[in-house]
């Protein structure tokens, strides 16, 4: 199972939901963020398919990925002001 949450601490919300945290991903409200989420989710997913190793999550990738969208787009709030 897994979570996605669009400007919302997605690992808390999925934690109370019994989703595990590796499992959630918060991802920036926009076009780009929900195709990079959907980018993310296809992965882990096709993981399944291989699990050669630990159980997939989300990674440091995919979690940075967003933190970079949510900073632009703040950004670009700011300059407009």
């Amino acid at each position: 199972m897994i979570y996605l949450g669009a400007n919302q601490d997605a690992i808390q919300a999925g934690g109370e939901l019994g989703v595990a945290a590796g499992n959630s991903l918060s991802f920036e409200h926009s076009g780009q963020g929900t195709a990079s989420v959907f980018d993310s989710a296809s992965k882990f997913v096709q993981s399944y398919s291989t699990l050669e190793g630990p159980p997939p999550s989300f990674s440091n990738e995919d979690r940075e990925a967003q933190e970079k969208l949510a900073r632009e787009k703040r950004r670009q709030k700011s300059s407009k002001n």
